[in-house]
């Protein structure tokens, strides 16, 4: 399980560790951007960045992303520019039959205040309308 695995890299541990924390708050707490209904499950799969979170009602989709810290989160909102993800994996869920909304949800791995005792970890979420593959060389 990817789940299990320390590779040593903090970062990608940190995220997956913030993807969890997040994901049991959600489970508990909140409702759905789209239908308003508390019907999101967790969906996590080591096959696919995308679907970490599921409506059970409407099938809204939420993949979540997490970056270092607050300034970074800000700078990929602020040029509208979210990395990570799968092309492959967006565009089989945007041409779908049912085509769900599509969610991405971003939060720092590094708590914005300094009380130790009082972490605060603002989390961002916007609709994704469209996506683009990645290119490298």
């Amino acid at each position: 399980s990817k789940w299990l695995v320390d590779n040593g890299d903090k970062a990608e541990i940190g995220g997956r560790l913030m993807e969890v924390y997040l994901g049991c708050h959600v489970l508990q707490h909140e409702a759905c951007f789209h239908c308003s209904k508390k019907s999101i499950k967790w969906n996590g799969s080591s096959n696919s960045s995308w679907q970490a979170l599921l409506c059970q009602t409407c099938n809204a989709t939420y993949a979540v992303k997490t970056k270092a810290n607050m300034k970074a989160v800000e700078s990929e909102f602020c040029f509208n520019k979210i990395s990570g993800g799968s092309f492959e994996e967006f565009c089989k869920i945007h041409n779908s039959q049912l085509q769900p909304k599509m969610f991405c949800v971003v939060l720092p791995r590094k708590s914005v205040a300094t009380d130790v005792q009082n972490r605060v970890y603002p989390v961002y979420i916007a609709e994704i309308t469209k996506g683009v593959p990645q290119l490298y060389h």
